[in-house]
C-alpha cells in the first residue's frame, strides 16, 4: 500500500445551519522568499558528569548561547534558530562553509568556584538548504505532495521557539512566564502558559497559538514535597511511613529525576538527581570513609563533617545516580522543574479545575500571548522573512441538526425525543429496554457505625424505585448486604456477595454493588477480580451518595447498570444513521494506552470496542498487551478477527462495511499505520474467509490537538459559551488536501469545549462529507453512560475505557514493590483476559 496517498477531499458539506466561528489559528501573512540553511547539532559533554534527561534541553540552549556570542565572527551575520535538540536553522550559509567543530566552556546553572565547568565539543554540520518556496508552490498547486511542506514547518517552528525561548521558559512546544503559579495537591504548582506549533490549512500557514497549565514541583525543601506529596502531617508522620516499602516506593516514583541541591556547606550548594530512596534512616544507613575506611552512618558523618545535626536522622535520605547519600533536610528542590510523570489525582483534579476557562476568556488570553510575542518587531521573525496576522483566523462552520433519539414509553410505544444543546431529559421517561433484576447483593467497604444498614438500605429503596419507573422489572428489591474491611481479602468478600445473592434470590447474581468509604485502590481490586476471574458484573460507589439520595445521580446509575445487565437505554430513532442500518455494519474504534506515572515501566495495551447490532447499542471489547510505547498495534489482525467473528456470531452475517476509528496517533505516524493497520485489517478479513472483501473506512480521531474554536455571535453559543453541540468546520484551518474535520460534537458544561479531528486515512466506501460528518455526530449521542453527546465517537471512548481497566487487571497492587517488573514483563500474550461472561457485555464504568 503506498505511502502517504490518502484520500483528498471530496468536497465541502453543506448539511446544518451556517455560522461563523474563530480559531486560534493566526495566518502567516509572510514567509521567507530565500532559502534557510539546515544544520546538525552535536552537543558532548567532554568531561564528567553527565547532565540528567530532564536537564539536558535547558543545558543545550545554554550551550548554544554561549556558542553564538563567542563565534558570532564564524558563523556570520545571520539569525539562528535552535530546535533545542538536533537541528539549528539559519538565515543564510555559516561564513565558516558547511562544517564547524569548538570547544565551549561553561557553568551552566551555577555560580563560579561551585564545580569544576563543564565543557562541551558542539559541532554543526550542514544538512540541506530548505526551499521555502515549496510553500507557495504548494498552496499555487504546482506541488501535490504535502511531504514537500515537513522541512519548510519545522524550520518555522524553530524560528517561533527560539523567539519564545529568548522573551520566555520554554519547555518542548510550550512556554511558560513563570507568574501567577498557583499551589495544587502533593506538593506542585500549576504554571499558566502557551502551546505554540504551525501547521498547514487551506489558505496558507497558520500558527497555533492555546493556553496551557502544566504542573511544575514547587521550589523549596525536599522534605515539605515530600510530606505534601505522601499526604503526611508531619516529618514524624512521614518517617512513620516511609518505614514501610509500599509508601518509600510510592516516594521514589515521586522524586526520581528530580534535581535538588544542598545547603549543609553553606555558600557551596551543589546540584544533583535524586535516583532513588535509601531502604534506612539517615540514623543506620552506613558507608565506608574513604580516607580510613572507618564505617560510620549518614547522622554521624554530618554531625561529625559538617557540624549538622540531624533534626530527622529517623528518615532515610535521598541517594543520586552515584549512590551517594543526602538527609532529606539539606536537599532544596530546585526552580523550573515540569513534573515529568503523571501527577496524582488530586493535582490532576486541580490542573482541571484551573484550566477551565470560559471561551471568552480563553479566547482574549490567547490572543494576549499572541501580543506578549511580540512577532512584530522580533528581529529574528524580521530576519527569516517571517510575519503573522495579528487577529485569528475567521471561518465558516456549520451547527448539524442533533439526531432524534427513542426512548421506551409506559404503554409501550416509542418515544423520541430531539437533544436540546447535546442533551436530553430522562425524567418522566422510560428507558428503551430493560431486563429484569432478579438476583443482587450490595457489599460496604466501611465501619458499619459510619455506615448504617439503615441508611444503605434507604438509598436502594430510593434508588431501584427510580429503577422501576424508568421501566426496570425489579423483583429482588431487597438485596442482601455484607459489610468488608478495606484491609479484607477482596476476592472473598465478592465470592460471599455471589453466594448470599443466590441464597437469597434462588439464582446467580447478575450484579454486585460495591460501596466504598474513600476512593482507594479496592475499587481496581473488585473490578479485576469480578471481570477476569468470577464473570461477574459490578457496580462501584462512594458512601456519601447514601447519604441523602440524589436523582440525578441514581439515574447516571440507572443507565450504567441497565446496560451492564444487557438493557438498551435509548438508541437513535429510524434513518438516523442509513450507512450502519441499511447493510450489515461493524463500527469499531481503537486506542493504544502507555503506561504513565506509577506504571510507567509497564507495556501499553492496545484496546478494541466493535458494535454487535444496527442499534450500536451492544458492543464486543478487547485488549492487548504489547511493547512499551509502542504506538502501532501489533496483534491489530487478531484482533479485528475477533470483533468480526463475535459480530458473525450474534448476527448471522458477516460485515459487508467496517468504518473503524482510530485514536492516539499522530501526524508523522500516518504512513505506517496505513501501512502496518489498514494491511492488518485487511488481512483479517482474508483469514476469516479468502472470499470476503468487505468495504473499509479507516479514520483517526484526535483529541490531542490545540485547535479551540469560538462562537463570533451569541446566538450561536451554547450556555457555557462555547459554540453550539454539533459545530462542524471542514474548511480554511483544515488540511489542504487531505479529507477531514473538526466536529464538536458536545455541548459545554465548564471550561473551554475541544473539538474532535477526523482524519480519513482510508475509504473504500467514498464517503460524502456531510455523510460523514452526520454519521460521527449522531453515533456521539450513543454513549451509553449518559443522556448527553459526547466529543468522541462511541466506539473510542469504549477503547479508552477497555484500555483503563485493563491497566487495572494488570496491576494487582498499585503500591507493590513487584508491581513495575510484573507489568514490564508482560508480553503481547501474557495478560489477563476479560472473563468470556462478559466479553461482550459493555463496561462502562
Amino acid at each position: 500500500m503506498a505511502s502517504g496517498q490518502y484520500p483528498s477531499r471530496p468536497g465541502y458539506g453543506r448539511a446544518g445551519r451556517p455560522c461563523k466561528v474563530l480559531a486560534n489559528h493566526y495566518l502567516f501573512t509572510a514567509l521567507p522568499s530565500q532559502s534557510i540553511s539546515h544544520y546538525d547539532i552535536r552537543i558532548e559533554l567532554k568531561n564528567p558528569p553527565k547532565p540528567d534527561k530532564r536537564e539536558q534541553p535547558t543545558l543545550n540552549r545554554v550551550v548554544f548561547k554561549q556558542l553564538e556570542s563567542l563565534y558570532r565572527q564564524q558563523l556570520g551575520s545571520a539569525r539562528l534558530a535552535y530546535d533545542g535538540k538536533y537541528n539549528v536553522y539559519s538565515s543564510r550559509p555559516f561564513a565558516v562553509g558547511d562544517a564547524l567543530a569548538v570547544d565551549v566552556s561553561s557553568q551552566p546553572g551555577q555560580p563560579a568556584g561551585k564545580r569544576q565547568p563543564r565543557e562541551f565539543r558542539v559541532t554543526l554540520r550542514k544538512v540541506a538548504e530548505i526551499n521555502m518556496a515549496s510553500i507557495q508552490a504548494y498552496f499555487r498547486g504546482t506541488m501535490k505532495s504535502s511531504e514537500d511542506l515537513i522541512r519548510p514547518t519545522s524550520a518555522i517552528e524553530a524560528v517561533l521557539r527560539q523567539v519564545a525561548t529568548e522573551k520566555f521558559i520554554t519547555i518542548g512546544s510550550s512556554f511558560f512566564t513563570g507568574e501567577d503559579a498557583r499551589p495544587i495537591a502533593g506538593g506542585l504548582e500549576a504554571w499558566f502558559g502557551y502551546h505554540m506549533s504551525v501547521r498547514a490549512g487551506e489558505r496558507g500557514m497558520l500558527l497555533n497559538i492555546d493556553t496551557t497549565v502544566t504542573a511544575f514541583y514547587q521550589e523549596g525543601s525536599l522534605l515539605k514535597l515530600a510530606c505534601e506529596s505522601l499526604d503526611a502531617r508531619n516529618e514524624s508522620d512521614l518517617a512513620r511511613m516511609l518505614e514501610h516499602p509500599k509508601f518509600r516506593n510510592r516516594l521514589q516514583k515521586i522524586l526520581a529525576g528530580v534535581r535538588i541541591y544542598v545547603t549543609h556547606r553553606g555558600k557551596i550548594q551543589p546540584r544533583y538527581v535524586i535516583a532513588k530512596i535509601a531502604d534506612g534512616p539517615a540514623s543506620r544507613q552506613v558507608f565506608a570513609l574513604g580516607e580510613t575506611g572507618q564505617r560510620t552512618n549518614v547522622a554521624a558523618y554530618f554531625q561529625e563533617r559538617y557540624s549538622v545535626r540531624l533534626r530527622f536522622p529517623n528518615l532515610p535520605c535521598v541517594l543520586n545516580a552515584r549512590g551517594v547519600a543526602f538527609p532529606m533536610e539539606v536537599c532544596m528542590v530546585e526552580s523550573h522543574q515540569r513534573v515529568g510523570r503523571q501527577p496524582n489525582e488530586r493535582a490532576v483534579a486541580d490542573l482541571i479545575k484551573l484550566s477551565a476557562t470560559r471561551p471568552d476568556r480563553r479566547c482574549n488570553i490567547t490572543n494576549g500571548a499572541h501580543h506578549k510575542l511580540q512577532l512584530a518587531q522580533d528581529p529574528i521573525m524580521r530576519d527569516f522573512g517571517l510575519q503573522v496576522d495579528r487577529n485569528m483566523t475567521q471561518l465558516n462552520a456549520r451547527v448539524l441538526n442533533p439526531p432524534r433519539i427513542e426512548l421506551g414509553a409506559a404503554d409501550r410505544s416509542n418515544a423520541i425525543v430531539t437533544p436540546r444543546d447535546g442533551s436530553w431529559s430522562l425524567k418522566g421517561q422510560r428507558l428503551y429496554s430493560c431486563p429484569v433484576l432478579a438476583s443482587w447483593a450490595v457489599v460496604a467497604y466501611a465501619d458499619r457505625r459510619r455506615l448504617p444498614e439503615n441508611q444503605i438500605k434507604y438509598f436502594l429503596s430510593t434508588m431501584t424505585k427510580l429503577f422501576v419507573d424508568m421501566g426496570m422489572d425489579v423483583r429482588a428489591k431487597n438485596p442482601p448486604i455484607l459489610y468488608a474491611s478495606q484491609h479484607q481479602d477482596t476476592e472473598r468478600a465478592l465470592q460471599s456477595a455471589a453466594i448470599a445473592a443466590k441464597k437469597t434470590h434462588g439464582m446467580p447474581a447478575q450484579i454486585v454493588f460495591n460501596i466504598f468509604a474513600t476512593r482507594n485502590h479496592i475499587y481496581r481490586s473488585v473490578k479485576r477480580i469480578a471481570e477476569t476471574k468470577m464473570g461477574l458484573m459490578t457496580q462501584c460507589m462512594l458512601a456519601k451518595h447514601t447519604e441523602r439520595p440524589n436523582l440525578q445521580y441514581c439515574s447516571n446509575i440507572m443507565l450504567k447498570v441497565n446496560k451492564k445487565l444487557g438493557g438498551t437505554s435509548f438508541k437513535l430513532a429510524r434513518n438516523m444513521v442509513p450507512y450502519v442500518t441499511s447493510q450489515p455494519t461493524i463500527v469499531i474504534g481503537a486506542d493504544v494506552s502507555h503506561p504513565t506515572g506509577a506504571a510507567d515501566e509497564g507495556p501499553s495495551i492496545a484496546a478494541m470496542a466493535g458494535s454487535l447490532d444496527a442499534n450500536l447499542s451492544d458492543w464486543n471489547l478487547t485488549y492487548r498487551t504489547q511493547e512499551p510505547q509502542l504506538e502501532i498495534i501489533a496483534d491489530m489482525a487478531e484482533m479485528v478477527k475477533e470483533m468480526l467473528v463475535n459480530f458473525r456470531a450474534k448476527t448471522n452475517a458477516v460485515p459487508r462495511r467496517i468504518l473503524f476509528y482510530r485514536d492516539g496517533v499522530s501526524d508523522g505516524q500516518f504512513d505506517q499505520v496505513v501501512r502496518e493497520e489498514v494491511v492488518a485489517i485487511k488481512r483479517a478479513c482474508q483469514e476469516l474467509d479468502v472470499n470476503y472483501k468487505p468495504t473499509l473506512t479507516f479514520v483517526v480521531v484526535k483529541k490531542r490537538h490545540h485547535t479551540r474554536l469560538y462562537p463570533t455571535n451569541p446566538k450561536d453559543a451554547d450556555r457555557s459559551g462555547n459554540c453550539r453541540a454539533g459545530t462542524v468546520v471542514d474548511s480554511e484551518i483544515t488540511h489542504p488536501g487531505m479529507f477531514d474535520f473538526f466536529l464538536q460534537s458536545q455541548a459545554g458544561l465548564q471550561g473551554t469545549c475541544k473539538a474532535g479531528h477526523y482524519v480519513v486515512l482510508y475509504d473504500e466506501y467514498h464517503f460524502k462529507p456531510d455523510e460523514l460528518q452526520e454519521l460521527t455526530n449522531n453515533m456521539c449521542s450513543m454513549y451509553a453512560r449518559c443522556s448527553r453527546s459526547v466529543g468522541l465517537v462511541p466506539a473510542v471512548y469504549y477503547a479508552h475505557l477497555m484500555a483503563d481497566r485493563a491497566r487495572h487487571y494488570l496491576s494487582a497492587d498499585e503500591d507493590a514493590s513487584e508491581t513495575a517488573s510484573m507489568l514490564s514483563s508482560s508480553t503481547a500474550h501474557d495478560y489477563m483476559p476479560l472473563s468470556s461472561a462478559l466479553r461482550c457485555r459493555l463496561i462502562v464504568s
